[in-house]
């Protein structure tokens, strides 16, 4: 049978995440104080943990017919309010979309998805490929660090669009 990735279509943008805990970790809301109400009007409170997570997520899988198998899943945006999900079924709707910590997404973005480059170049007509790299503290609008060129330390003034790294 064929796997939903084969009809996925993002599949050549979506970055697979092989840890569950790790991907569980990134959600919002780990440690919060919850309250379940279930259709009898009773109800239960509990804090919200990563093994929480990974357990109901087995447990749609289950229910579904199958076998606990989950795929973890980050689909990039070019905002970096970036889709994260869980798949736990063989039908298009048997997925979870919980909200993700933005820096911890992003940090799992960079870890297992592809590196990003920028070719640039500075007003003295120096030109140097660079890793893409993301910082907190930058006025930039991309949320990128200001690239400095490397033989006369000018800021790059003409920078190409990201573009994945080769591996050649």
């Amino acid at each position: 049978m064929a796997h939903w990735h084969d009809f996925n279509p993002w599949a050549d943008v979506i970055v697979y995440v092989p840890d569950l805990e790790e991907f569980a970790s990134c959600i919002e809301g780990i440690g919060r104080l919850c309250t379940r109400l279930y259709p009898d009007g009773t109800s239960e409170t509990f804090i919200q943990t990563i093994e929480h997570h990974i357990e109901n997520w087995k447990l749609c899988s289950r229910n579904r017919g199958g076998k606990g198998h989950l795929d973890a899943y980050i689909l990039p945006q070019p905002s970096r309010l970036h889709d994260i999900g869980v798949r736990y079924g063989r039908k298009p709707e048997d997925y979870f979309s919980p909200m993700g910590n933005r820096a911890k997404v992003e940090a799992l973005l960079h870890k297992y998805g592809p590196k990003m480059v920028r070719d640039h170049e500075c007003p003295n007509g120096h030109k140097w490929t660079a890793e893409v790299v993301l910082s907190e503290h930058t006025q930039n609008l991309s949320s990128e660090a200001t690239q400095w060129c490397p033989k006369c330390n000018r800021r790059a003034f003409i920078s190409s669009p990201a573009r994945a790294k080769s591996h050649a």
